[in-house]
């Protein structure tokens, strides 16, 4: 394998690590793309990109900056040379196998410093000639300069045009460059090719994906976000064939040579282009043209992403009063993506599964997470394309605010969501889970390689990012916050945003309405994007005068730190004597490590610090405040606390206890409450918190029926009144919690649940004019293949292989998952990675996802696989990705020594098939022993805790 193609096959791959882990954050709307080619050298890129998602003892590693391939700026233009515009013609060359393009670019630019080096990007693209001509901008005469030689530096993926003579400083060039270069198959990178079918008969479709340092691969380019440039772009399409751009189309000529308006000052990672007979829906606001696209065949599922495009567009229009910059904004779903979605300027691009909806099979869960999948990426046509990171090193300026929106735009339309109390308990929390992590880098970080500046689109920059995006709106109040962004936005229109010009955007809508915040925007900003990690607040009581002391939370009780972090924490608080829960700006500064505050009848109430959870940080309070409020939620008055509070303290117990800062005891003691609990809010964040003990405590049988026993007696109350069918005209989260509660009600095996789900599918099978409840299916479909015979599995699977829908497919896949005998699981893996079978290579990685969390059966299913059929899966995956994706989740599945000790064997018995990852898979494996450790400390008083609750 070539130097490029090595590199080529790193990039991807750090790109498919990311994206898989993000994907299976089922919230969390990510773009990061597909992989290819056999890895050569993986250590580099799995402690760049995946260190900073999996709980490997790092130590040793640089906190503040996170791992480096190279720190140098070697990897960064120099910025002599500066393009004005693009002229870019493409004539792609489709064919079923080694399809190809060739193209031609014209870069207007002007010199910056005296140079006779003209270096911009180039990669996997094959240069078949380069001129330079020197530009008088008075009579607009040209002179063509002598290029002395073009040099392509594969290590920078610089193109370097030497020049014979030095072109001085201010002098305006015209750089032509024609070259070719592949059209990837079933990739999604560069210029692609995807398949798919309409009415049974394949077709093919073209699309770019060029972030983050891709477009390179498309056309020579200055391929770094703070060149901006306008683009002219025209392309051959073959007959019957449209074509879609970032600008509407200026013109069809008779060659069908599609040319399209000129762009405003952009980007590179944000060129899209799609070719295709895809048929639109379209809605026009009177200023601009909305289209949402799709394959023929599923136009029908088109309405509900255009209504959210629209809506979305609205609100963010009248929240940030900027107006959408283009004339048009199409979205379209594309077959083989394996990127959730991307946000190219006026062309974004979705997965699928990510966009379409049909009511009659997508859950109301999967409704969601499509609605937030489109907003996400509509934000960024104000966050990121009006105004764009001038460096990748402070990506949050971007996608913090995407993350944060997906959960918040258009709330008022939408006010049965909660969509601020889901950002927390899905999002939010979660991110804690990965940020107490030692080896966790900072927000903002240096990046300068092509890997690096990949693996930093993580959960940091993106959840904690978004969790900072809200303290800023919780602290300022929604009318400053929007006033800030406004100015932010406002200043900086088509050109580069930085924190610096973020902070001086805050400072004038403070200073504009006199309004003194206690600490200045650069302070309180940088106190939490430099450094890595969060703290927990510690609160002693003495009378009423708290004492508040901050530390950094770490997860593993094994890991330590002697840096002594301070964050600048935002302390607000309710009591019982003035429960208000609603004004989240009336803020004290924890700025050192102690303070005190006197709270007023603290010596008698409860009191709940950090209200809404406005701060990014956990809150353990002394056991006698503790014990007042654990009394008070299991009162008849519990909901005089919100239940972003509700869900915050049974999220801090259970997490406190995970690291020995509170006991069992109390945990248990607090979620006894949830038997009167009827808000989705809470009951996700005990669930979430459950879980985790569900993971360690399975395989366990006695243990694991007190806990199946204790977890069973706090959801019948709610099982009983929600019932198994959906109610018309109910709130969209009671619904919501229905799915929940159905969820675990049958996977701890309730007779009730399991049989009314058995009953069902057996109806499904008998009749064929019945349907299952689209919120209903998951349950039913996972209940009838774990406990029926591979009848059932087979049904499943001929209705997977019927389905129009990629969200009802993903439904049965995960529920085929939910088998119980390793020869269905064999043969699930088998169709995972046959290109005949309808499972698109970007949910083989979910496939081992579902059948790894369903069972432990399913756990040495997937280990049997990998080991038995290492090389096909390499082969169809075209790298190890996949193999070192599962073998991660594999380890967080090993509960019992029995486990633990199979996978040791399993690496030791395919050391050699395994050596590109093995120090990684080494790096699972400490972590399963360091979880089994956890469950020996921890069972016996989970156990006695459970044992007293049970008797009392």
């Amino acid at each position: 394998m070539g130097k490029t193609n090595v590199r080529i096959s790193r990039k991807i791959t750090v790109l498919k690590i990311c994206i898989m882990w993000l994907s299976s954050q089922v919230a969390r709307m990510k773009r990061m793309w597909k992989t290819y080619g056999r890895i050569v050298i993986l250590a580099i890129l799995f402690t760049t990109a995946y260190s900073k998602k999996h709980d490997e003892d790092t130590a040793t590693a640089n906190s503040k900056s996170g791992s480096s391939t190279e720190n140098t700026t070697d990897y960064r233009l120099s910025g002599d040379v500066v393009p004005l515009e693009y002229f870019i013609h493409l004539k792609p060359n489709i064919s079923l196998t080694n399809s190809t393009f060739t193209g031609t670019v014209e870069i207007p630019a002007i010199v910056k410093k005296t140079t006779s080096e003209i270096v911009l990007h180039a990669e996997a693209i094959e240069i078949d000639n380069v001129s330079v001509f020197c530009m008088n901008k008075r009579t607009g005469a040209s002179t063509k300069l002598n290029v002395l030689n073009v040099t392509k530096i594969e290590q920078y993926q610089f193109l370097n045009i030497r020049i014979q003579s030095p072109i001085a400083r201010g002098t305006h060039i015209r750089i032509e460059i024609s070259y070719n270069g592949p059209i990837y198959d079933n990739v999604s990178l560069g210029l692609f090719k995807s398949a798919y079918k309409v009415k049974n008969e394949t077709r093919y479709m073209l699309a770019t994906h060029v972030a983050p340092t891709i477009a390179r691969m498309v056309f020579p380019c200055f391929d770094e976000p703070s060149f901006k440039a306008i683009f002219h772009l025209s392309v051959d399409v073959p007959q019957n064939y449209n074509a879609i751009s970032n600008m509407p189309v200026k013109r069809i000529t008779n060659k069908r040579t599609f040319e399209f308006e000129r762009t405003p000052p952009m980007s590179t990672y944000l060129f899209a282009l799609v070719v295709s007979e895809f048929q639109s829906l379209s809605n026009n606001n009177g200023s601009h043209v909305f289209k949402a696209w799709s394959n023929p065949d599923r136009v029908d599922q088109l309405s509900y992403p255009l209504s959210v495009l629209t809506k979305a567009i609205e609100f963010f229009e009248t929240h940030l009063k900027v107006p959408y910059a283009l004339p048009k904004l199409d979205i379209v779903a594309i077959p083989d993506y394996i990127a959730v979605a991307m946000e190219n300027w006026g062309l974004c691009h979705y997965r699928e599964s990510w966009m379409l909806y049909d009511p009659e099979v997508t859950s109301i869960t999967r409704k969601r997470i499509i609605r937030n999948a489109v907003t996400h990426e509509l934000s960024h046509q104000w966050f990121g394309n009006l105004v764009t990171p001038q460096r990748w090193d402070v990506l949050w300026l971007s996608e913090a605010f995407g993350a944060y929106f997906e959960s918040h735009a258009y709330e008022d339309a939408l006010a049965p969501w909660n969509l601020d109390g889901q950002f927390v308990v899905n999002e939010m929390q979660p991110s804690f889970e990965g940020d107490a992590k030692l080896s966790t880098p900072s927000v903002v970080r240096p990046v300068y390689s092509s890997d690096e500046i990949i693996a930093i689109f993580d959960e940091v920059v993106y959840t904690k990012g978004a969790s900072l995006v809200r303290m800023l709106e919780k602290v300022l109040g929604q009318e400053m916050f929007y006033g800030a962004l406004r100015r932010y936005l406002v200043n900086n229109k088509f050109s580069s945003g930085t924190p610096e010009k973020m902070h001086c955007a805050i400072e004038e809508e403070l200073r504009y309405n006199n309004y003194k915040l206690g600490t200045t925007a650069a302070e309180l900003l940088n106190s939490w994007t430099l450094q890595p990690g969060f703290p927990v607040v510690d609160v002693y009581f003495t009378g009423d005068v708290a004492t508040l002391k901050q530390k950094r939370f770490l997860i593993k009780s094994t890991e330590n730190t002697t840096e002594e972090s301070t964050w600048v924490i935002p302390i607000n608080w309710a009591t019982k004597s003035h429960p208000d829960f609603s004004d989240t700006t009336k803020i004290n500064w924890l700025t050192k490590n102690q303070t005190t505050i006197r709270i007023n009848n603290a010596s008698k109430d409860w009191v709940v610090i950090n209200i809404q959870r406005t701060g990014y940080y956990r809150v353990n309070y002394d056991v006698k405040m503790w014990k007042r409020i654990i009394k008070a939620l299991k009162s008849t008055d519990y909901q005089t606390i919100h239940e972003i509070n509700r869900a915050s303290v049974i999220d801090d117990l259970f997490n406190l206890a995970r690291v020995g800062a509170v006991e069992y005891d109390l945990v248990l003691s607090g979620t006894q409450y949830l038997a009167q609990e009827t808000n989705f809010i809470p009951w996700q964040a005990a669930l979430k918190g459950f879980n985790y003990l569900k993971k360690r405590l399975t395989g366990h049988p006695e243990i694991y029926n007190q806990f199946k026993s204790h977890v069973l007696s706090l959801i019948v109350p709610i099982y009983q009144k929600l019932g198994f069918d959906d109610i018309k005209g109910e709130s969209l989260l009671d619904a919501h919690l229905r799915e929940l509660i159905l969820q675990w009600s049958c996977t701890l095996d309730s007779n009730k649940c399991v049989n009314e789900s058995l009953n069902r599918f057996q109806k499904l099978q008998q009749n064929s004019s019945y349907r299952v409840p689209p919120n209903q299916q998951s349950i039913v479909y996972c209940m009838a293949v774990k406990h029926g015979s591979s009848r059932n599995w087979d049904y499943l699977w001929q209705k997977f292989e019927k389905s129009n829908s990629g969200a009802e497919q993903l439904t049965i896949l995960s529920a085929l998952a939910c088998s119980e005998n390793s020869t269905d699981l064999e043969r699930f893996l088998l169709k995972a990675i046959d290109p005949n079978s309808g499972i698109r290579k970007h949910d083989v990685d979910n496939v081992f996802e579902y059948i790894i969390e369903a069972s432990t059966i399913g756990v040495q299913a997937a280990m049997d696989f990998i080991g038995n059929h290492y090389t096909e899966l390499q082969e169809y995956i075209t790298d190890e990705s996949s193999a070192f994706i599962a073998l991660d989740k594999i380890a967080g599945y090993l509960p019992t020594e029995d486990l633990v000790k199979k996978f040791d064997n399993f690496i030791q018995n395919n050391e050699e098939k395994l050596v590109n990852i093995i120090e990684e898979v080494q790096g699972f494996l400490e972590n399963s022993v360091y979880e089994l450790n956890w469950y020996k400390k921890y069972a016996p008083k989970i156990s006695k805790s459970l044992t007293n609750i049970q008797s009392s």
